[in-house]
């Protein structure tokens, strides 16, 4: 497979096969992900590099414990909460949240290519828990929850549910958070986390 290249220590797609994904999947991270048209060309390029999540995934890699329970905002395709509950004693162990309703059939697909159940819940995480505007993008990756203000949804923005970080770890016990919500890391926890590490 000469000219493709990964880069940020992305493997290559002979080393990232770990066996063949079935037709109308690719395989990352030892996870199989459906193909669907909502995947842009850069994710696609990037599942099939092998890259997809890949810094995620390595950190991952690096803590994640049998007995741990899990909690991602942020589920993208649910490819790390499929890897976590692969790896955990309890699969559903791990809660994963997602703004954009428009994914939970991806991520449940992705799910259930795989084998796991974790847990998904569609809404967004924020520190009060109040109601967001999600503004879609054409590529998932790069769809914003922010706060609601005086607009109106349109045929990109949409209102979604709301659930306070506070709820997600009394409710769930996580002793490993993974946040991949496009910028909004840093505004949701600036304490540390009981039980987190």
């Amino acid at each position: 497979l000469k000219g493709v290249h990964c880069v940020s220590g992305c493997r290559s797609i002979l080393d990232n096969l770990h066996g063949q994904a079935p037709a109308g999947q690719v395989r990352v991270h030892h996870v199989n992900v459906p193909l669907h048209e909502r995947i842009g060309e850069q994710v696609l390029s990037a599942l099939h590099a092998g890259c997809y999540e890949g810094h995620e995934y390595r950190a991952l890699k690096g803590v994640l414990r049998k007995k741990d329970r899990v909690l991602e905002l942020g589920a993208g395709l649910g490819v790390l909460a499929a890897y976590c509950a692969k790896r955990l004693e309890d699969g559903s162990a791990v809660l994963t949240v997602e703004a954009d309703p428009l994914m939970a059939p991806l991520i449940q697909a992705t799910f259930a290519a795989n084998a796991v159940s974790p847990i998904l819940l569609t809404a967004a995480v924020s520190g009060s828990g109040a109601p967001m505007r999600l503004d879609r993008a054409p590529e998932f990756w790069s769809t914003k929850a922010l706060p609601v203000v005086h607009e109106q949804p349109g045929a990109d923005v949409v209102l979604v549910d709301g659930v306070a970080l506070e709820a997600l770890v009394s409710r769930h016990s996580p002793s490993v958070l993974i946040i991949d919500i496009e910028g909004g890391e840093t505004s949701l926890v600036s304490t540390p986390l009981p039980g987190v590490r």
